[in-house]
This record gives structure tokens, sequence and C-alpha cells, in this order.
């Protein structure tokens, strides 16, 4: 794992030229927060895993943990280095419990899609 220290920026305003992307996520808990230390921005996953009310997203999640598993490193004492962001609609709950026999989603959007990234760029409130 590289680490740089780059000079503080709020984490929106770095996010900005990012916003339009494309599975580009800022994972932030607010200003006010004091248990909201971190703010984690990633975009240009390397893979998606995305499904619809068909395809079980699980087996390809899981493959992609194990290939990745040999070669990741630690993060110390980052809260992220590496790995998936992405959401998981209501809808994604027929993949662990089948019996379920929910209605299709009707906002046409995956009802799972996870991105894959292999960088982040992560800001500390605290120590800037």
């Amino acid at each position: 794992m590289v680490v740089w220290e780059i000079d503080w920026r709020a984490p929106y305003a770095a996010f900005a030229p990012l916003a339009g992307e494309a599975h580009a996520h800022l994972l932030h808990g607010g200003d006010l927060s004091d248990a909201a230390e971190w703010s984690i921005i990633v975009a240009f996953p390397q893979e998606i895993v995305a499904a619809g009310a068909q395809d079980d997203p699980f087996p390809a999640l899981q493959r992609l943990i194990d290939q990745r598993a040999a070669s990741s490193g630690s993060a110390g004492r980052l809260p992220f280095a590496s790995g998936f962001v992405g959401y998981a609609g209501y809808e994604a709950a027929r993949f662990i419990e089948p019996s379920l026999d929910l209605p299709p989603s009707t906002t046409g959007l995956p009802d799972l899609v996870f991105g894959y990234y292999e960088a982040a760029a992560l800001f500390s409130r605290r120590t800037r």
C-alpha cells in the first residue's frame, strides 16, 4: 500500500470534479459530528458487480474478494485502503432470503451495485 500525504481541502470540494462520474462516491459523515473523523472518495472502479431481479451477485463478489485477498496489504490505522463501495437496495434481500416475494423495483436501478476500488482518497478531519 502506498500512502501520499496531500494538503488539506474540504472533502466535498475534492469530490466536486468527480461528481458526474459513474460509480464515484463520497462517503462523508458531515462536518458537525465528532464521530465522523474520516471522509473517503473513490472513483473509477476496476470492476463492477451489479444485479437485477434474477442475478445473484454474491458469487461474483466472493470471487473478487478471493482474488484480492492474496494481494491485499495492511491499511494500518486507515479506515479504508481498497475494497468495495456501493449499495444494496431493499429488493436485494431476495438474494439473502429467496422465500421473499418482493415486488420489482420501480426505480429502474439494479437491486445491488458494488464497485471494487484499488485506491481511495481519505480525509481526516481531526489531523487534516
